[in-house]
């Protein structure tokens, strides 16, 4: 492989997106908790969201994110944390497994070969889905996926989090669809800048709105730390299979992880002031 020229005006564009895109998430999030009686200052909660995202770079599944419940801790019970951040990512799931659908149909054509692993990745990300409505909305963790030890686990910190749960209102729902949504198109605009930096031009942006659900759902495969090298093989194999140059593609993947990790850093500030253990502890939970 040849040595990639990268644009760093583009560069310095994807982290301004990545930031947007965070702010966002916190924004999400203190809505979710007001709407269940919680009053937390924007800050906190934009502190708390890059402690999660932290934490989820390097878990299973990223679900490492919980974290950012017990950062909100003392002012949001970690229960009530916990519950309002798995019921946003219920709805998250169902939208990002609709894009991922979208994703498919798109690049069909081009990955046939790959079409098992996308399947895998949207089919993970509905159960996912399915689970945490179950959960939320019976009480219990149905006896199929109790079998799943780590599903089992994950399923279990949801039930703990259900005493305060609080069913999420028709126009809550709509509003946080909405926001995925937003959240979505942002994200396209991070991916295509990444895309420009590192010389990739023949994939319009619509193409990386759709091809980052796909991609992001091979994440939810919980064979390494939040997808980290299966997600990537996947990305470069469907830039490759879109007529990107090999070289071009490994590069953006690589961007694609190393920068989103670099400014997730910023959540050693107040994973610093609470202590690391509360990662250990709330994934022994």
């Amino acid at each position: 492989m040849v040595a990639v020229s990268i644009n760093y005006l583009f560069i310095v564009l994807t982290l301004v997106a990545y930031f947007a895109m965070n702010v966002l998430f916190a924004v999400r999030l203190r809505y979710v908790l007001a709407d269940m009686g919680y009053k937390v200052s924007l800050s906190q909660t934009l502190w708390a969201q890059y402690g999660g995202m932290l934490a989820s770079d390097f878990t299973p599944a990223r679900a490492g994110y919980l974290v950012a419940a017990a950062l909100l801790n003392p002012t949001v019970p970690i229960s009530a944390g916990s519950s309002a951040i798995l019921s946003i990512q219920s709805i998250e799931f169902f939208v990002k497994a609709a894009g991922a659908v979208l994703g498919i149909l798109f690049f069909i054509s081009f990955f046939k070969n790959l079409l098992p692993l996308a399947v895998l990745g949207v089919a993970v990300m509905v159960l996912g889905a399915v689970s945490i409505v179950l959960i939320l909305r019976m009480g219990r963790i149905p006896n199929l996926l109790g079998k799943i030890p780590f599903m089992k686990r994950f399923l279990s910190k949801l039930l703990e989090a259900q005493t305060s749960a609080k069913q999420l209102g028709r126009k809550i729902i709509v509003e946080l669809v909405a926001f995925t949504l937003i959240l979505w198109v942002v994200k396209g605009f991070e991916w295509y800048f990444i895309g420009l930096s590192v010389g990739i031009n023949q994939i319009s942006w619509l193409g990386f709105f759709l091809l980052h659900p796909l991609v992001t759902a091979m994440s939810f495969v919980p064979l390494t730390p939040s997808g980290f090298g299966f997600q990537e093989g996947v990305s470069v194999g469907l830039l490759y299979l879109l007529d990107v140059p090999l070289d071009e593609a490994v590069t953006f993947t690589f961007l694609a992880r190393f920068l989103l990790i670099l400014q997730d850093l910023i959540g050693l500030y107040p994973l610093s002031k609470t202590g690391f253990h509360v990662i250990k502890d709330l994934m022994k939970r």
